[in-house]
C-alpha cells in the first residue's frame, strides 16, 4: 500500500500517537467510551488522510479482507480437523494482518449476564478474547487510534444450539453491550443508511448506501442468522428501527442488503448480479482441510474478481510454504471490481500511515 508522508501529516500522527493514551483505554481512569474525549483530534486526523472521494464512493464500492470465527484458538484436544487452526488476537490481525471484517461467536452466560465468545462449549471453546465486550474493547482501541480506516465490519453469530442458557430473549442485552463499549457516534446503524426512506430497500434503490466518508472510521455490526434469531430481533412487524445490527436478507426483503454465498465457478455470475444490485457479499473461500487446499485459491480468486465485498478467511497470514489469503497488492482494503467507479484506487478507500505490517506468525503474538 502505497503511504504519503508530509510534514503536515507527520505532526498530526505524532500528536495522535501522544493522544490516543488519553482515549484508548490504557489509562487506569478511562473506559471504552472515553473515546468522545479525542473528536477534534480525530477530526484532523481524518482531515488530513486526503481522502477525495469519500463523498463519490458508497460502503458497496469496497472490498476488504476478513476473518472466519476471528477469535479462534485451536483446541487442546481436537475433536474435529476443521478446528484445527488459531488466529492472532484481535488488535494483531487489525494491525499486522490487514483485516478489516471479523466474525464473533456468542453464548449468553447467564452467572455473569454477558455474552462470551467461543465456538462451541467444551469441545472447541478456546478464544483469544473471552467476552464480547472485551473483544469490542481490543478493536475499539485500534480504531481510536487509526481514524481514517475503512469501515470495520464486525459480524456477530449467535450460537446457543447446544448452550443451556437460549439467546432469544436477550437481543436488547446484545444491542446494549454493543453500545457500552462502542460509542454510538462510530456505528453505522440500520436507521443510518435508512435516513428518512421506510425501509432499508427503498434507501439502497433510491439513494444508494451510504457514502465511504460517512462510514469511515466506523463498525458497522451485522447478525449471522437466517433464522430463529433474525426474525426475533427483527420483532413483528419486521423493522430494524433502533436497532445496532444488520440482518441477511435479499433483495425484496425491505430490511434486506447482506447476503452471504459460496464462491464457486457456477456461483460467480449471481455474485456479480447481487453486488450490481447493490448488495453487500460475504463469502468463506478456502479451507484448512488438506483434501481442501487445491480448490482454496481457486475459490478465492473467484470471490475476489466476483465483487464479494467481505471475503473471510481461516487462513490471513503469511505462511513459507502454502497457501494463505490477502487481496491484490496486499491491502486491507480496496475497490470493488464490480461495482467502484473507475477513478478509485486502493488508496482513496484506505491509505493509513505505516500501511499493513504482516505478522509472520500469529502464534508469535501470544507468546
Amino acid at each position: 500500500m502505497r503511504c504519503v508522508f508530509t510534514a503536515e501529516r507527520l505532526a498530526l500522527s505524532l500528536l495522535l500517537v501522544l493522544g490516543v493514551s488519553a482515549c484508548d483505554g490504557s489509562s487506569a481512569s478511562s473506559s471504552p467510551n472515553d473515546v468522545t474525549d479525542c473528536d477534534s483530534l480525530e477530526a484532523d486526523s481524518a482531515d488530513a488522510g486526503a481522502y477525495p472521494l469519500d463523498d463519490v464512493l458508497r460502503l458497496n464500492h469496497i472490498q476488504l479482507k476478513g476473518t472466519h470465527n476471528s477469535y479462534h484458538l485451536a483446541p487442546a484436544e481436537l475433536a474435529v480437523p476443521d478446528w484445527d487452526y488459531s488466529h492472532a488476537p484481535l488488535k494483531v490481525q487489525l494491525s499486522k494482518l490487514g483485516v478489516r471484517q471479523v466474525e464473533l461467536d456468542i453464548h449468553w452466560h447467564a452467572e455473569d449476564e454477558t455474552f462470551h465468545i467461543y465456538h462451541i462449549p467444551i469441545l472447541d471453546d478456546r478464544s483469544t478474547c473471552a467476552t464480547l465486550k472485551e473483544c469490542l474493547s481490543e478493536m475499539l482501541e485500534w480504531s481510536v487510534a487509526h481514524p481514517d480506516h475503512a469501515p470495520l465490519f464486525i459480524l456477530i453469530e449467535p450460537k446457543d444450539d447446544v448452550d443451556l442458557e437460549p439467546i432469544v430473549g436477550h437481543y436488547d442485552d446484545l444491542d446494549r453491550e454493543i453500545l457500552e463499549v462502542w460509542p454510538r457516534e462510530r456505528v453505522l446503524t440500520p436507521d443510518d443508511a435508512r435516513g428518512d426512506h421506510p425501509d432499508l430497500r427503498k434507501a439502497r434503490i433510491e439513494d444508494g448506501w451510504p457514502t465511504l466518508g460517512e462510514c469511515r472510521g466506523k463498525a458497522i455490526f451485522q447478525m449471522l442468522d437466517s433464522d430463529e434469531h433474525r426474525a426475533n430481533y427483527l420483532g413483528d412487524p419486521p423493522s430494524l428501527a433502533g436497532r445496532v445490527l444488520f440482518v441477511r436478507g435479499g433483495e425484496e426483503d425491505p430490511w434486506g442488503g447482506f447476503v452471504e454465498k459460496g464462491a464457486y465457478a457456477d456461483s460467480e455470475e449471481d455474485l456479480k448480479a447481487l453486488a450490481l444490485a447493490g448488495m453487500i457479499l460475504r463469502s468463506s473461500p478456502d479451507n484448512i482441510l488438506p483434501e481442501k487446499a487445491p480448490d482454496n485459491p481457486i475459490r478465492a480468486a473467484i470471490a475476489i474478481r466476483a465483487g464479494v465485498h467481505l471475503i473471510s478467511t481461516d487462513m490471513p497470514a503469511p505462511v513459507e510454504d502454502g497457501y494463505w489469503f490477502e487481496l491484490p497488492d496486499g491491502v486491507a482494503a480496496r475497490c470493488n471490481p464490480i461495482t467502484a467507479p473507475p477513478e478509485c484506487t486502493p488508496e482513496d478507500v484506505e491509505n493509513l500511515s505505516g500501511g499493513v505490517d504482516h505478522w509472520p506468525n500469529p502464534l508469535e503474538a501470544m507468546e
